[in-house]
């Protein structure tokens, strides 16, 4: 089968991981998958098992490479040029501005077949676009299929990047697995101690700077509720950015109470439907 060499910054469970680890289980046997994590961290590989198995179990068959560059400027990019020309994908899929080394290397091989996401932006880049990245891109991702999920990235693709090949595939969501049950919520706050009469104020993401997740749990403190409504924050997820947010919830412990479920694979937990 076709195989696909897959470049993250990361590979903990985040968005862009998730929905891929979720194609990979819909084609099944029908590709073949490499991933290399720039920064070696392959917690998302965790959900390749549950829900597929790795090493074909399951039909879904996975390797994992080190990230391994050697010293200078340019080792990263030299890194991936070995690895493509010993791989040999027939694919090379790229996620975000962490994983321009293997762009860099697949254009300077004249490597065509190269397909690259853009899901948004780090925290430095919240007050602008760095020109130098928007150059970069511009000039190496001319020949490439680029994968947006918004429109406001289809925007700065088109019109600030000037890429001929862009195609918007928003992030889909089946609402109707979230519609309200009571079953499935008495479940959910039974199994995180929260209590049945608490107003819950509820996110899912990466716990890292950019989501702000701080600011949440600060305004939900602030905030004037009914007399008798007791809210409570509950966070979905993991991240480097925990041990700096439940300092903040123990900062606000007095006006509100704050959940950390950690990282949740199933958000719909099939026992309690």
């Amino acid at each position: 089968p076709p195989h696909l060499l897959h470049v993250f910054p990361t590979f903990c469970p985040a968005g862009p991981q998730v929905r891929t680890v979720t194609l990979m289980h819909g084609w099944g046997a029908s590709y073949r998958h490499t991933i290399v994590a720039c920064d070696n961290r392959t917690e998302a590989s965790e959900l390749v098992s549950v829900a597929g198995g790795t090493g074909g179990a399951g039909g879904v068959e996975v390797t994992y490479r080190r990230f391994a560059p050697g010293s200078g400027p340019m080792s990263a990019v030299r890194f991936f040029r070995d690895l493509i020309t010993e791989v040999k994908p027939d694919v090379l899929a790229t996620y975000n501005w962490g994983a321009m080394d293997a762009v860099l290397a697949a254009k300077s091989m004249g490597f065509g077949a190269h397909v690259h996401h853009e899901d948004g932006f780090n925290a430095d880049e919240t007050k602008g676009l760095k020109g130098r990245r928007n150059w970069t891109r511009r000039i190496s991702l001319r020949s490439s299929e680029i994968i947006v999920p918004s429109a406001k990235l289809e925007g700065i693709a088109l019109k600030t990047w000037r890429l001929p090949r862009v195609h918007l595939i928003p992030n889909g969501v089946d609402a109707e697995l979230f519609a309200r049950d009571g079953a499935k919520g008495t479940a959910f706050r039974e199994r995180f101690d929260i209590p049945r009469d608490a107003f819950v104020i509820g996110t899912v993401g990466h716990l890292r700077p950019v989501k702000n997740f701080g600011r949440l749990i600060r305004a939900a403190a602030r905030a004037k509720f009914p007399d008798g409504l007791r809210p409570h924050v509950v966070i979905v997820g993991d991240g480097a950015e925990r041990a700096r947010l439940e300092a903040v919830a123990s900062e606000c412990a007095d006006r509100i109470r704050v959940t950390f479920t950690g990282h949740t694979s199933d958000l719909v937990p099939a026992d309690s439907a």
